[in-house]
């Protein structure tokens, strides 16, 4: 009917017929678009003819087969080429054409799906590239799910703490990591941090998996889903003990300093005041003589 046939020709996908020997007898425009072709150019082809070569298995071996014994389509994913060299990644459904009861040939829809996979490949290059970044980064970065058990776990991670990634995920931030007298403390940063959705930094005393203690920067944010809910925990950490260590040896050198400095000021004070003293008794020796009875006293003073 002129209704159907203007839907056929108004759909965003591409439909052809092929013979039982695989050969195009019909096609409409959007195909001819796809592949940037006249009619009379693909009329009598094959479609492997325009597909790109890594991919004419897929074609190849069309299941012809499966197709008679199922009512279903059969789909397929392959590259095709454009006369100008372009790709196309194309998506294809094919079925039986039956005519009382025998398969005459094929028909196939056919779309395009090139944005999507270049969208996906785009996707597959931000995650590896932001998993390079994750794996690489100095900090350790670790993330909990809201039973607090280890979801993520990077190489940085375990440099700081020891555990693989492997023996962390799933278990227990408390008992990985914190030690018994701290899980109070813990449990409050935590409740906070799904309570407020927000981000925190703190310093603390942590485990290695040798269960010597080492002291943390903790840099922790809430991870929230498309509907504000909290559904985990991000944290980065460093391991901050032999910083922490330099600084008291500084605190310890500037008191010493500071000490010094003190000693060495009052020293001065009391010289000078020696200073004045023995000054004053000489002045009073010359005054009263050598016959006087404060004399000796002076001197021995």
């Amino acid at each position: 009917s002129l209704r159907l046939r203007l839907l056929v020709y108004n759909i965003h996908v591409a439909v052809l017929t092929e013979d039982l020997a695989g050969r195009i007898v019909f096609a409409i425009d959007r195909f001819l678009e796809l592949f940037d072709l006249r009619r009379e150019e693909a009329v009598g082809r094959r479609l492997e003819e325009f597909l790109h070569p890594e991919d004419l298995p897929v074609r190849s071996g069309r299941a012809e087969n499966r197709l008679l014994d199922s009512l279903l389509p059969v789909r397929f994913e392959f590259r095709g080429l454009r006369r100008d060299g372009g790709v196309l990644h194309l998506e294809s459904s094919l079925v039986p054409v039956r005519v009382s009861g025998a398969v005459l040939g094929f028909q196939s829809v056919i779309r395009d799906i090139t944005e999507r996979r270049r969208a996906e490949e785009r996707q597959r290059e931000l995650v590896q590239r932001l998993e390079f970044f994750v794996n690489n980064m100095p900090l350790g970065c670790i993330v909990f799910d809201l039973e607090f058990r280890v979801t993520e776990w990077n190489q940085s991670a375990t440099r700081i703490f020891g555990w693989t990634a492997a023996e962390a995920f799933g278990r227990h931030g408390l008992e990985l990591l914190v030690p018994r007298e701290l899980w109070t403390s813990v449990f409050g940063v935590w409740d906070e941090l799904q309570e407020t959705k927000s981000a925190n930094r703190r310093q603390s005393c942590n485990l290695t998996k040798d269960r010597g203690p080492i002291e943390c920067e903790w840099f922790n944010t809430s991870l929230v889903d498309h509907d504000g809910r909290v559904v985990g925990v991000a944290s980065m950490v460093q391991d901050v003990t032999e910083r922490k260590s330099l600084e008291e040896q500084l605190r310890q050198s500037q008191k010493r300093e500071a000490v010094g400095v003190l000693a060495g000021g009052i020293a001065h004070d009391f010289n000078n005041l020696l200073t004045i003293i023995v000054g004053n008794l000489s002045l009073a020796l010359l005054r009263l003589g050598e016959e006087h009875p404060a004399e000796r006293g002076l001197r021995d003073a």
